[in-house]
Protein backbone atom coordinates (compact mmCIF):
# COMPACT_ATOMS: atom_id res chain seq x y z
CA UNK A 1 0.00 0.00 0.00
CA UNK A 2 2.97 2.16 0.82
CA UNK A 3 3.69 2.60 -2.65
CA UNK A 4 0.37 3.98 -4.36
CA UNK A 5 0.24 7.75 -4.36
CA UNK A 6 -1.60 10.12 -2.62
CA UNK A 7 -4.76 11.47 -4.05
CA UNK A 8 -5.93 13.57 -1.30
CA UNK A 9 -4.62 14.89 2.64
CA UNK A 10 -4.94 12.01 4.77
CA UNK A 11 -8.43 12.43 6.40
CA UNK A 12 -10.20 15.58 4.29
CA UNK A 13 -12.28 13.38 1.89
CA UNK A 14 -14.03 10.36 1.86
CA UNK A 15 -13.06 7.71 -0.80
CA UNK A 16 -14.23 4.48 -1.27
CA UNK A 17 -11.23 2.18 -1.22
CA UNK A 18 -11.65 -1.72 -1.34
CA UNK A 19 -8.62 -2.33 -1.26
CA UNK A 20 -8.10 -1.23 2.14
CA UNK A 21 -10.91 -3.26 3.34
CA UNK A 22 -8.58 -6.10 1.85
CA UNK A 23 -5.44 -4.83 4.41
CA UNK A 24 -8.14 -4.65 6.74
CA UNK A 25 -8.72 -8.57 6.91
CA UNK A 26 -4.90 -9.78 6.51
CA UNK A 27 -4.35 -7.53 9.73
CA UNK A 28 -6.91 -9.85 11.39
CA UNK A 29 -4.53 -12.98 9.84
CA UNK A 30 -1.30 -11.69 11.57
CA UNK A 31 -3.54 -10.51 14.63
CA UNK A 32 -4.90 -14.12 15.14
CA UNK A 33 -2.95 -16.63 12.97
CA UNK A 34 -5.86 -17.62 11.73
CA UNK A 35 -7.24 -17.86 7.68
CA UNK A 36 -9.60 -14.92 7.12
CA UNK A 37 -11.60 -17.28 5.72
CA UNK A 38 -11.86 -19.28 8.67
CA UNK A 39 -12.36 -16.48 11.16
CA UNK A 40 -15.11 -15.24 8.88
CA UNK A 41 -16.94 -19.26 9.73
CA UNK A 42 -15.82 -19.37 13.32
CA UNK A 43 -16.95 -15.96 14.54
CA UNK A 44 -19.79 -14.60 11.90
CA UNK A 45 -21.19 -17.27 9.92
CA UNK A 46 -21.80 -20.30 12.10
CA UNK A 47 -23.08 -18.56 15.09
CA UNK A 48 -25.84 -16.66 12.92
CA UNK A 49 -26.34 -19.86 11.27
CA UNK A 50 -25.37 -18.69 7.84
CA UNK A 51 -24.66 -22.34 6.50
CA UNK A 52 -25.36 -21.83 2.89
CA UNK A 53 -22.84 -19.04 2.88
CA UNK A 54 -19.52 -19.96 1.19
CA UNK A 55 -16.67 -18.41 -0.73
CA UNK A 56 -16.30 -17.13 -3.82
CA UNK A 57 -13.05 -18.89 -4.36
CA UNK A 58 -14.32 -21.96 -3.07
CA UNK A 59 -17.71 -21.78 -5.76
CA UNK A 60 -15.13 -21.42 -8.74
CA UNK A 61 -12.65 -24.41 -7.66
CA UNK A 62 -16.21 -26.58 -7.59
CA UNK A 63 -16.64 -28.13 -10.75
CA UNK A 64 -18.58 -25.08 -12.79
CA UNK A 65 -20.37 -22.91 -10.05
CA UNK A 66 -22.66 -25.31 -9.61
CA UNK A 67 -26.02 -23.58 -7.73
CA UNK A 68 -24.37 -20.38 -9.12
CA UNK A 69 -26.53 -17.96 -11.32
CA UNK A 70 -24.91 -16.72 -14.90
CA UNK A 71 -24.71 -13.16 -14.86
CA UNK A 72 -24.38 -11.36 -17.72
CA UNK A 73 -23.16 -7.86 -19.16
CA UNK A 74 -24.57 -5.20 -21.44
CA UNK A 75 -23.94 -0.98 -21.43
CA UNK A 76 -27.32 -0.64 -22.33
CA UNK A 77 -30.81 -1.71 -21.49
CA UNK A 78 -31.50 -3.19 -25.17
CA UNK A 79 -28.17 -4.06 -27.00
CA UNK A 80 -26.44 -6.76 -27.31
CA UNK A 81 -25.34 -8.55 -23.81
CA UNK A 82 -22.48 -11.52 -22.75
CA UNK A 83 -22.52 -13.91 -20.41
CA UNK A 84 -19.93 -13.70 -17.68
CA UNK A 85 -17.44 -16.19 -17.58
CA UNK A 86 -15.12 -17.71 -14.43
CA UNK A 87 -12.74 -16.03 -15.98
CA UNK A 88 -13.87 -12.83 -14.88
CA UNK A 89 -14.71 -13.86 -11.07
CA UNK A 90 -10.97 -14.86 -10.72
CA UNK A 91 -9.97 -11.43 -9.75
CA UNK A 92 -11.84 -11.28 -6.61
CA UNK A 93 -10.04 -14.07 -5.12
CA UNK A 94 -6.77 -11.54 -3.98
CA UNK A 95 -9.67 -9.30 -2.60
CA UNK A 96 -11.74 -11.33 -0.41
CA UNK A 97 -12.70 -8.99 2.67
CA UNK A 98 -13.35 -6.51 -0.31
CA UNK A 99 -16.11 -8.67 -2.12
CA UNK A 100 -15.65 -12.48 -1.88
CA UNK A 101 -18.82 -14.07 -0.01
CA UNK A 102 -21.60 -16.22 -1.90
CA UNK A 103 -24.78 -15.80 0.03
CA UNK A 104 -28.26 -16.16 0.12
CA UNK A 105 -31.85 -14.71 0.93
CA UNK A 106 -32.22 -16.78 3.72
CA UNK A 107 -28.46 -16.60 5.59
CA UNK A 108 -28.81 -12.36 4.61
CA UNK A 109 -31.98 -12.08 6.48
CA UNK A 110 -29.98 -13.95 9.62
CA UNK A 111 -27.44 -11.43 8.72
CA UNK A 112 -29.73 -8.50 8.98
CA UNK A 113 -31.52 -9.42 12.24
CA UNK A 114 -27.55 -10.01 13.65
CA UNK A 115 -28.00 -6.07 13.44
CA UNK A 116 -31.54 -5.29 14.36
CA UNK A 117 -31.19 -7.20 17.45
CA UNK A 118 -28.54 -5.52 18.88
CA UNK A 119 -25.39 -7.69 18.09
CA UNK A 120 -27.05 -11.53 18.73
CA UNK A 121 -26.40 -14.62 17.67
CA UNK A 122 -29.23 -17.30 16.40
CA UNK A 123 -29.40 -18.79 19.43
CA UNK A 124 -30.08 -14.79 21.19
CA UNK A 125 -26.88 -14.68 22.75
CA UNK A 126 -25.06 -11.61 22.33
CA UNK A 127 -22.10 -11.77 20.30
CA UNK A 128 -21.14 -8.23 20.63
CA UNK A 129 -21.68 -4.89 23.17
CA UNK A 130 -24.73 -3.51 21.79
CA UNK A 131 -23.33 -0.26 22.16
CA UNK A 132 -20.10 -1.29 20.04
CA UNK A 133 -22.20 -2.25 16.84
CA UNK A 134 -24.18 1.10 17.18
CA UNK A 135 -21.27 2.45 16.32
CA UNK A 136 -20.59 1.04 12.93
CA UNK A 137 -24.22 1.98 12.24
CA UNK A 138 -23.09 5.86 12.81
CA UNK A 139 -21.28 8.68 10.41
CA UNK A 140 -17.68 8.59 10.36
CA UNK A 141 -17.13 11.11 7.74
CA UNK A 142 -19.32 12.87 5.53
CA UNK A 143 -20.14 11.34 2.17
CA UNK A 144 -21.13 14.17 -0.37
CA UNK A 145 -21.60 11.66 -3.32
CA UNK A 146 -18.53 12.44 -5.24
CA UNK A 147 -19.21 15.95 -5.96
CA UNK A 148 -18.54 19.07 -3.13
CA UNK A 149 -20.74 20.83 -4.85
CA UNK A 150 -23.25 19.13 -3.15
CA UNK A 151 -22.87 20.49 -0.03
CA UNK A 152 -24.05 23.74 -0.61
CA UNK A 153 -27.23 22.76 -2.10
CA UNK A 154 -30.40 23.02 0.13
CA UNK A 155 -33.04 22.70 -1.86
CA UNK A 156 -34.71 19.26 -2.12
CA UNK A 157 -34.87 17.00 -4.45
CA UNK A 158 -37.49 14.48 -3.78
CA UNK A 159 -41.39 15.47 -2.64
CA UNK A 160 -40.36 13.49 0.78
CA UNK A 161 -37.70 13.86 3.00
CA UNK A 162 -35.47 11.54 1.62
CA UNK A 163 -31.89 12.31 2.64
CA UNK A 164 -29.56 9.43 0.09
CA UNK A 165 -26.53 9.15 2.05
CA UNK A 166 -25.62 11.75 4.94
CA UNK A 167 -22.32 10.09 5.77
CA UNK A 168 -20.09 6.79 5.44
CA UNK A 169 -19.98 4.90 8.61
CA UNK A 170 -17.85 1.19 9.27
CA UNK A 171 -19.14 -0.06 6.44
CA UNK A 172 -22.55 1.32 5.76
CA UNK A 173 -23.72 4.50 4.26
CA UNK A 174 -26.04 6.60 6.76
CA UNK A 175 -28.68 8.56 6.34
CA UNK A 176 -32.41 8.71 6.87
CA UNK A 177 -36.05 8.37 4.83
CA UNK A 178 -39.07 9.95 5.60
CA UNK A 179 -38.02 10.70 9.53
CA UNK A 180 -36.41 7.11 10.09
CA UNK A 181 -32.68 6.26 10.08
CA UNK A 182 -31.46 4.68 7.11
CA UNK A 183 -28.26 2.18 7.16
CA UNK A 184 -27.84 0.96 3.44
CA UNK A 185 -25.06 -0.46 1.13
CA UNK A 186 -25.08 -1.96 -2.08
CA UNK A 187 -22.60 -4.07 -3.94
CA UNK A 188 -21.40 -5.23 -7.45
CA UNK A 189 -19.41 -7.78 -8.71
CA UNK A 190 -19.34 -8.96 -12.59
CA UNK A 191 -23.09 -8.37 -12.91
CA UNK A 192 -24.53 -9.28 -9.50
CA UNK A 193 -25.76 -6.14 -8.25
CA UNK A 194 -27.09 -6.57 -4.71
CA UNK A 195 -28.73 -3.66 -1.87
CA UNK A 196 -29.02 -3.96 1.66
CA UNK A 197 -30.66 -1.40 3.77
CA UNK A 198 -32.16 -1.51 7.86
CA UNK A 199 -34.48 0.56 9.58
CA UNK A 200 -33.21 -0.16 12.54
CA UNK A 201 -36.20 2.03 14.68
CA UNK A 202 -38.73 0.23 12.73
CA UNK A 203 -36.83 -2.83 13.42
CA UNK A 204 -37.17 -4.00 9.38
CA UNK A 205 -34.63 -4.41 6.40
CA UNK A 206 -34.55 -5.74 3.24
CA UNK A 207 -32.05 -7.04 0.86
CA UNK A 208 -32.22 -7.69 -2.85
CA UNK A 209 -29.95 -9.11 -5.44
CA UNK A 210 -29.88 -9.58 -9.34
CA UNK A 211 -28.04 -11.38 -11.50
CA UNK A 212 -27.98 -8.81 -14.53
CA UNK A 213 -27.59 -7.73 -17.32
CA UNK A 214 -26.13 -5.01 -15.87
CA UNK A 215 -26.35 -1.73 -17.13
CA UNK A 216 -25.09 1.30 -15.58
CA UNK A 217 -27.56 2.61 -13.27
CA UNK A 218 -30.54 0.85 -14.65
CA UNK A 219 -30.04 -2.35 -12.44
CA UNK A 220 -29.00 0.28 -9.24
CA UNK A 221 -32.71 2.25 -9.95
CA UNK A 222 -34.56 -1.23 -9.69
CA UNK A 223 -33.24 -2.00 -6.14
CA UNK A 224 -33.60 1.72 -5.40
CA UNK A 225 -37.22 1.45 -6.21
CA UNK A 226 -38.10 -1.76 -4.72
CA UNK A 227 -36.21 -0.77 -1.08
CA UNK A 228 -38.40 2.62 -1.26
CA UNK A 229 -41.58 1.04 -1.68
CA UNK A 230 -41.16 -1.69 1.27
CA UNK A 231 -39.46 0.69 2.84
CA UNK A 232 -42.58 2.70 3.12
CA UNK A 233 -44.29 -0.06 4.19
CA UNK A 234 -41.86 -1.20 7.37
CA UNK A 235 -42.10 2.74 8.05
CA UNK A 236 -45.78 3.10 7.89
CA UNK A 237 -46.08 5.66 4.92
CA UNK A 238 -48.24 6.12 1.70
CA UNK A 239 -46.12 5.32 -1.21
CA UNK A 240 -45.02 8.34 -2.97
CA UNK A 241 -43.89 6.24 -6.06
CA UNK A 242 -46.50 5.02 -8.41
CA UNK A 243 -46.59 2.77 -11.69
CA UNK A 244 -45.89 5.91 -13.90
CA UNK A 245 -43.09 7.43 -11.41
CA UNK A 246 -41.53 4.04 -10.57
CA UNK A 247 -41.06 3.69 -14.26
CA UNK A 248 -39.29 7.03 -15.01
CA UNK A 249 -37.17 7.31 -11.61
CA UNK A 250 -35.01 9.39 -10.68
CA UNK A 251 -36.84 11.64 -13.01
CA UNK A 252 -38.83 13.84 -13.29
CA UNK A 253 -37.45 15.01 -10.16
CA UNK A 254 -33.40 14.88 -10.52
CA UNK A 255 -31.80 13.72 -13.82
CA UNK A 256 -28.57 11.92 -13.61
CA UNK A 257 -25.58 14.58 -14.53
CA UNK A 258 -23.69 12.95 -18.23
CA UNK A 259 -20.52 11.65 -17.55
CA UNK A 260 -17.27 13.20 -18.15
CA UNK A 261 -15.99 10.89 -21.27
CA UNK A 262 -12.97 11.40 -22.62
CA UNK A 263 -12.54 11.55 -26.65
CA UNK A 264 -10.20 7.81 -27.28
CA UNK A 265 -8.13 8.10 -30.49
CA UNK A 266 -9.30 5.53 -33.22
CA UNK A 267 -7.64 1.98 -33.42
CA UNK A 268 -5.38 2.02 -36.32
CA UNK A 269 -4.05 -0.85 -38.49
CA UNK A 270 -0.49 -1.14 -37.93
CA UNK A 271 1.86 0.03 -34.58
CA UNK A 272 4.03 3.26 -35.34
CA UNK A 273 7.54 0.93 -34.32
CA UNK A 274 8.17 -2.66 -34.84
CA UNK A 275 6.20 -4.96 -32.56
CA UNK A 276 9.03 -6.30 -30.78
CA UNK A 277 10.25 -3.01 -29.74
CA UNK A 278 6.72 -3.29 -26.76
CA UNK A 279 7.90 -6.69 -25.78
CA UNK A 280 9.59 -7.08 -22.15
CA UNK A 281 8.42 -6.62 -18.93
CA UNK A 282 7.41 -3.26 -17.40
CA UNK A 283 6.82 -3.46 -13.47
CA UNK A 284 4.76 -1.51 -10.68
CA UNK A 285 6.08 -1.87 -7.20
CA UNK A 286 1.84 -1.19 -6.23
CA UNK A 287 0.73 -3.17 -9.23
CA UNK A 288 3.03 -5.58 -10.18
CA UNK A 289 4.58 -6.67 -13.55
CA UNK A 290 2.67 -5.82 -16.70
CA UNK A 291 4.17 -8.69 -19.60
CA UNK A 292 4.01 -7.65 -23.30
CA UNK A 293 4.88 -10.74 -25.73
CA UNK A 294 4.90 -11.07 -29.89
CA UNK A 295 2.68 -14.19 -30.31
CA UNK A 296 4.32 -15.95 -33.58
CA UNK A 297 1.08 -18.02 -34.55
CA UNK A 298 -0.98 -14.56 -35.07
CA UNK A 299 2.34 -11.91 -34.84
CA UNK A 300 -0.03 -10.00 -32.22
CA UNK A 301 1.01 -8.64 -29.34
CA UNK A 302 -0.35 -9.87 -25.59
CA UNK A 303 -0.91 -8.09 -22.32
CA UNK A 304 -0.82 -10.15 -18.90
CA UNK A 305 -1.36 -8.53 -15.92
CA UNK A 306 -1.45 -10.96 -13.09
CA UNK A 307 -4.39 -12.25 -12.01
CA UNK A 308 -5.95 -8.79 -12.65
CA UNK A 309 -6.40 -8.70 -16.86
CA UNK A 310 -5.11 -10.34 -19.89
CA UNK A 311 -5.94 -9.49 -23.43
CA UNK A 312 -4.45 -7.74 -26.80
CA UNK A 313 -2.08 -4.90 -27.59
CA UNK A 314 -3.97 -2.45 -30.29
CA UNK A 315 -2.32 0.60 -31.74
CA UNK A 316 -3.87 3.70 -32.29
CA UNK A 317 -3.92 6.56 -34.65
CA UNK A 318 -1.73 8.48 -31.60
CA UNK A 319 2.40 7.66 -32.18
CA UNK A 320 2.32 7.21 -28.21
CA UNK A 321 -0.90 5.63 -27.27
CA UNK A 322 -1.65 2.60 -27.38
CA UNK A 323 -5.16 0.60 -25.96
CA UNK A 324 -4.92 -2.66 -24.11
CA UNK A 325 -7.93 -4.90 -24.75
CA UNK A 326 -9.27 -7.12 -21.98
CA UNK A 327 -10.05 -10.41 -24.07
CA UNK A 328 -13.08 -11.46 -22.39
CA UNK A 329 -16.72 -12.00 -23.41
CA UNK A 330 -17.58 -8.85 -24.67
CA UNK A 331 -14.06 -8.51 -26.30
CA UNK A 332 -16.08 -9.74 -29.49
CA UNK A 333 -19.07 -7.94 -29.56
CA UNK A 334 -19.18 -6.47 -33.24
CA UNK A 335 -20.88 -3.09 -32.05
CA UNK A 336 -17.70 -0.96 -33.25
CA UNK A 337 -14.60 -1.05 -31.70
CA UNK A 338 -14.39 1.00 -28.57
CA UNK A 339 -18.05 1.18 -28.34
CA UNK A 340 -18.62 -2.11 -26.24
CA UNK A 341 -14.69 -3.12 -25.52
CA UNK A 342 -13.31 -3.06 -22.02
CA UNK A 343 -10.53 -0.80 -23.07
CA UNK A 344 -7.38 -0.03 -21.17
CA UNK A 345 -5.91 3.43 -22.49
CA UNK A 346 -1.73 3.60 -22.11
CA UNK A 347 0.86 6.10 -23.17
CA UNK A 348 3.96 4.48 -23.97
CA UNK A 349 6.91 6.62 -23.18
CA UNK A 350 10.10 6.78 -24.60
CA UNK A 351 14.09 7.09 -23.64
CA UNK A 352 16.68 7.24 -26.19
CA UNK A 353 14.40 6.15 -28.81
CA UNK A 354 13.07 2.95 -26.95
CA UNK A 355 10.02 2.18 -25.36
CA UNK A 356 10.44 2.62 -21.71
CA UNK A 357 7.81 3.15 -19.81
CA UNK A 358 3.60 2.52 -20.14
CA UNK A 359 1.10 4.40 -18.34
CA UNK A 360 -2.46 2.99 -17.69
CA UNK A 361 -4.33 5.89 -17.70
CA UNK A 362 -7.02 6.00 -14.52
CA UNK A 363 -10.56 7.87 -13.57
CA UNK A 364 -9.77 11.18 -11.73
CA UNK A 365 -8.97 12.06 -9.04
CA UNK A 366 -6.49 8.91 -9.42
CA UNK A 367 -3.39 9.41 -10.93
CA UNK A 368 -2.03 7.06 -13.91
CA UNK A 369 -0.09 3.85 -13.23
CA UNK A 370 3.17 3.84 -14.19
CA UNK A 371 4.83 0.90 -15.30
CA UNK A 372 8.85 0.37 -16.24
CA UNK A 373 10.89 -1.31 -18.42
CA UNK A 374 12.65 -3.83 -16.84
CA UNK A 375 11.34 -3.35 -13.34
CA UNK A 376 10.32 -6.08 -11.76
CA UNK A 377 8.54 -7.15 -9.01
CA UNK A 378 10.61 -9.35 -7.08
CA UNK A 379 13.50 -6.28 -7.32
CA UNK A 380 15.01 -5.00 -3.98
CA UNK A 381 13.52 -2.26 -2.96
CA UNK A 382 16.30 0.31 -1.31
CA UNK A 383 13.65 2.42 0.52
CA UNK A 384 11.85 -0.44 1.58
CA UNK A 385 12.87 -1.14 5.74
CA UNK A 386 14.51 -4.17 6.52
CA UNK A 387 12.32 -4.97 9.21
CA UNK A 388 9.24 -8.04 9.91
CA UNK A 389 6.95 -5.68 12.21
CA UNK A 390 3.78 -8.15 11.34
CA UNK A 391 4.24 -11.84 13.02
CA UNK A 392 1.58 -14.47 13.41
CA UNK A 393 -0.60 -14.94 16.23
CA UNK A 394 1.07 -17.11 19.27
CA UNK A 395 -0.55 -19.64 21.81
CA UNK A 396 -0.44 -17.00 24.04
CA UNK A 397 -1.37 -14.16 22.09
CA UNK A 398 -4.70 -13.03 23.65
CA UNK A 399 -7.37 -13.01 20.08
CA UNK A 400 -9.23 -9.63 19.52
CA UNK A 401 -12.68 -10.08 20.09
CA UNK A 402 -15.61 -10.75 17.75
CA UNK A 403 -16.19 -7.39 17.20
CA UNK A 404 -12.65 -7.25 14.94
CA UNK A 405 -13.56 -9.63 12.89
CA UNK A 406 -17.47 -8.42 12.39
CA UNK A 407 -16.26 -4.98 11.76
CA UNK A 408 -14.07 -6.48 8.72
CA UNK A 409 -17.17 -8.71 7.44
CA UNK A 410 -18.98 -5.47 7.37
CA UNK A 411 -16.34 -4.16 4.50
CA UNK A 412 -17.66 -6.97 2.32
CA UNK A 413 -20.62 -8.78 2.62
CA UNK A 414 -22.39 -5.81 0.70
CA UNK A 415 -20.35 -6.72 -2.71
CA UNK A 416 -21.24 -10.64 -1.92
CA UNK A 417 -23.09 -12.09 -5.25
Amino acid sequence: MRYFRQVHPFRTLWHYNNDLYTLAGHVAEKLTGKSYEALLRERILQPLGMDDTVYLADALEDGGFSNFPQTYLTYNTTGYYEPYSQEEFRPLKLHLPAGGVVSSALDMARYMKFHLSGGRDAAGRAMVPEDTLRQTHAADFLMPDGNIAVLDKFEPDWPVEVAMTQGYGMGWWIGAYRGYKRVQHSGFWAGFVSLLSLFPDASGGIFTSGNGPYTPWAIEDIHDIIHILVGDILTGKDHWLNATTACTYPEPWWTRPEPNRTVLPEISDNFPRDKRDYEGVYGNHATGNLTISLNATDDKLYFSLGLIGRGLVLPTDSANRIFLRYQGPLAYIPQGPLAYVPIMVVDVGQRDGKVFSLSLQNEPPGPAALFERGLKLTDPDPTEPQRDDCVSGSPEREPPSNIFAILVFLAYVYCLI
